[in-house]
């Protein structure tokens, strides 16, 4: 397969050229390896030296070796070939080598102390543990190009490289943690927890933070007044406490220099010690109910999470010219409210057992302080404000399309008139993307960009059904979100054939002259508007989604028996086997980046895989 070259004029708008790399080819002429070598271990120790009180002590390792390396040969100039010679000392133009190695070691010890007792109506319960975490990583990566001597391939990259990169890094945590429990007769009930975390990822003095907890509640089914026998459980409860978040990048609060060509160091950043843990506090109140001795249950939980000192990225003032043009500091102010039910009802009808269950998710996000910045960028499409949630798409508002000509000549004209610039600066034509002109000053600038969706799901939702019937078992998970949006950036690389990209088949579909009465932009190059963020890339990314399904036998036991098994089971299952979506992508359930990011649909997100696997559970 050899590259690909095309034009065409037809009776599109304009003409389309392109040229450069067939993606298959391109994958077929790379070479590449992976290879993984990893060890692990667990080793737990529980001594139970009184009645009452277990000590448990639990030690994880892991060491890790994973190398990687791919060689693109050269597909400059058409058809290109396999079969490359490596002589000694030649040089061989077009080729490019990438190797990268990294190595960790990491492990985990904790032990605690458990004691319970019972006192007549009293119940008792302590705990009280420590924690340790050790971890190091090495990574070392580089590339070659323009020509590999014919020599060791990986010393190549990481020696004689264009460009590599060396680093490694460490990390460490402690805590302690303790919980105390008390219930009378089964009516009352207190829980307390406590944990103090310490991290290296903060600087001295910032490391440690203290995170209670408390609850307690009432089971009011089990009050002399209360008389509904059907009722076996009622319980109100009530909670609030704090946990924290220290997933940065421990090197906030360290300067790091550069060294330049001059030989001088350049600071690279403007470091933060006072940065430390992000914490929310949580209040929950909730019920539980079971009936009919809990072959219903129902779980019912309101809460109000709100998050201080979150980590956001400020400017720096202009008077401060060392370092990055961008400090971090905790700041940043967020609030999420919402409600979780979970039902579930269990019976038999002979020997046909079923379980069916369900929860649904309300949550509203939103933000409440970003510290002195007017708006928090999160790449292109993402904007934070106060009041609004985390990561809004933001960018312009689609309505509709260019016309002709003259409709975009008459708005310029009014525009030119009165500010001296043209109505819409995008480089447009017909059948370009037309934006609403939100605050009616008679042009389009960055003014008129809004909040054009929301990536954060309002309810999220989920059912299980379980069935048994005379060994046979039959079990399916659905899982889904609705009212939530994804930015489709693959939209601008996909449906305008701007780049030597694939596309899709909503390019024939595209305007024309002839075709004017469709929502598919014009196809055209990446100068017009069509690659400004705007609503028109904004799609609903609601879906309900079958996560699992399986079907499975239990044989019996006379059968098992025979065979001096204890238990023998077969069965068959679908992951991801149906999504019901108006999402155009591949795949509507994805993470993006980070939060900043976040519902930002791309080229390099993978859609889940859909696996059939086939088992065999064996007791002995």
């Amino acid at each position: 397969m050899g590259t690909g070259y095309g034009y065409f004029t037809d009776e599109f708008a304009g003409t389309i050229d392109w040229q450069g790399g067939n993606p298959l080819e391109s994958a077929d002429l790379k070479d590449h390896w992976e290879k993984w070598n990893v060890a692990w271990g667990n080793l737990q120790v529980i001594i139970t030296p009184i009645k009452g009180l277990v000590w448990t002590t639990n030690l994880t390792g892991t060491l890790s070796n994973h190398a990687t390396s791919s060689f693109l040969y050269n597909t400059f100039g058409g058809i290109s070939t396999n079969s490359i010679d490596f002589v000694e000392g030649k040089n061989i133009q077009g080729h490019q080598l990438d190797y990268s190695h990294n190595q960790s070691t990491s492990y985990l010890l904790n032990t605690y102390v458990n004691y319970n007792k019972l006192i007549g109506k009293h119940d008792l319960g302590a705990m009280v543990g420590f924690e340790v975490r050790e971890s190091r990583n090495d990574d070392a990566s580089g590339y070659a190009e323009w020509g590999i001597p014919a020599q060791d391939l990986r010393s190549t990259a990481l020696t004689d490289h264009r460009d590599g990169t060396n680093s490694w890094a460490t990390g460490s945590s402690y805590s302690i943690f303790g919980r105390v429990t008390y219930a009378y007769d089964n009516r009352y009930l207190l829980t307390a927890n406590f944990r103090n975390d310490a991290t290296d990822i903060f600087a001295p003095g910032k490391r440690s933070a203290f995170f209670p907890s408390v609850s307690v509640g009432w089971n009011i089914a089990n009050e002399k007044f209360f008389k509904v026998e059907k009722i076996n459980d009622l319980k109100l409860r009530f909670g609030i406490g704090e946990i924290g978040n220290n997933s940065i990048d421990k090197n906030w609060w360290r300067q790091e220099y550069k060294l330049q060509t001059n030989g001088t160091w350049l600071a690279q950043k403007t470091p933060n010690k006072d940065v430390t843990w992000e914490k929310t506090r949580i209040t929950n109140i909730g019920i539980d109910l079971g009936a009919w001795n809990n072959a219903f249950t129902a779980t019912i939980d309101l809460y109000n999470k709100k998050t201080r000192d979150a980590l956001i990225e400020q400017k720096m003032p202009s008077h401060i010219g060392v370092g990055s043009s961008t400090y971090k500091l905790n700041k940043g102010e967020i609030s999420n409210k919402g409600i979780e039910v979970a039902l579930s009802y269990r019976g038999s009808i002979n020997h046909f057992n079923y379980l069916v269950s369900g929860n649904i998710s309300y949550n509203k996000n939103k933000v409440l302080n970003i510290g002195n910045a007017s708006y928090l960028s999160g790449g292109s499409f993402n904007r934070t404000l106060v009041d609004g949630p985390v990561a809004a798409f933001w960018g312009y508002v689609a309505d509709g399309l260019y016309q002709t000509q003259a409709e975009i000549d008459a708005l310029n004209a009014i525009s030119m008139e009165k500010w001296g610039v043209a109505y819409d600066a995008g480089n447009i034509g017909p059948g370009d993307i037309k934006f609403k002109d939100l605050n009616g000053d008679g042009r389009i600038n960055d003014e008129d960009m809004t909040s054009i969706g929301n990536p954060w799901p309002t309810y999220v939702y989920g059912f299980n059904v379980n069935l048994e019937y005379k060994g046979f078992e039959f079990n399916m998970n659905w899982q889904g979100v609705a009212d939530r949006d994804i930015y489709n950036n693959t939209k601008q690389c996909l449906e305008n054939m701007n780049a030597d990209w694939n596309s899709t088949p909503d390019v024939w579909n595209a305007w024309t002259p002839n075709n004017t009465q469709t929502s598919q932009p014009r196809l055209g190059n990446a100068t017009h508007n069509y690659q400004l963020p705007n609503s028109y890339m904004v799609e609903d990314g609601s879906y309900l989604r079958l996560k699992n399904i399986q079907l499975g036998y239990n044989f019996k036991k006379s059968v098992v028996s025979k065979m001096k098994l204890s238990k023998l089971k077969i069965y068959v299952g679908v992951e991801n086997a149906l999504t019901f979506t108006k999402f155009k992508g591949f795949d509507p359930e994805f993470i993006g980046n980070n939060n900043a990011e976040q519902g930002v649909y791309s080229l390099t997100q993978y859609p889940q895989s859909r696996s059939i696997s086939f088992g065999l559970n064996v007791g002995f």
